[in-house]
């Protein structure tokens, strides 16, 4: 797997499922006519349900999330969450698949490539592209990693004394972009 440049890098519940949401916006990207996205999918801080998911975890999947790994709008595209929203067809959600995964530190980036044509299956990656590209200013999408909780460990808060769920292994297998990520507090 190829790694990614720094400038690459992002500039500017069901069985166990986890999800972290980011404040850091999408960068789009063309490659010849192929269609790519960058973000900055996940640190390891304290996400929406208060747990910590480690950069090892994803780390340790990320074979699994590069070969089998979907992108998609909201989750939506994975069966847990589609039955939660009563989505017939949860594969049109699907907008894209990753392709390079780097790691700094706690950090995690993906490059992903969005589908493209004109068939309904690549209606919503067209949206996003569009929505990345040609408005004025650009949408704002931000990044969601989801999968399986594996592992589990306690890690101890030294400032309060707070047990805080620390996700210690992970089947990663969805990123979602989102326009409202559920965490607020991150930069």
């Amino acid at each position: 797997m190829r790694r990614m440049s720094t400038d690459e890098s992002i500039l500017g519940a069901v069985p166990e499922f986890f999800g972290i949401d980011l404040m850091l916006k999408a960068r789009p990207s063309t490659e010849g006519s192929e269609r790519f996205i960058y973000v900055e999918a996940s640190r390891e801080d304290r996400d929406q349900q208060g747990e910590i998911v480690l950069a090892k975890a994803l780390q340790d999947s990320v074979d699994h999330f590069t070969r089998f790994g979907v992108v998609d709008l909201d989750h939506k595209s994975m069966p847990s969450v589609a039955r939660q929203y009563g989505i017939e067809s949860p594969e049109e959600w699907a907008i894209g698949q990753p392709t390079e995964v780097r790691f700094d530190g706690g950090t995690t980036f993906v490059k992903a490539q969005l589908y493209s044509g004109d068939t309904p299956m690549a209606a919503r990656a067209n949206m996003v592209w569009d929505r990345l590209t040609k408005l004025k200013p650009a949408a704002r999408y931000y990044a969601s990693v989801g999968g399986s909780v594996l592992a589990k460990a306690i890690r101890i808060d030294p400032k309060t004394g707070d047990k805080i769920p620390v996700v210690t292994k992970t089947r990663w297998n969805n990123l979602a972009l989102t326009t409202s990520p559920v965490c607020q507090h991150l930069e």
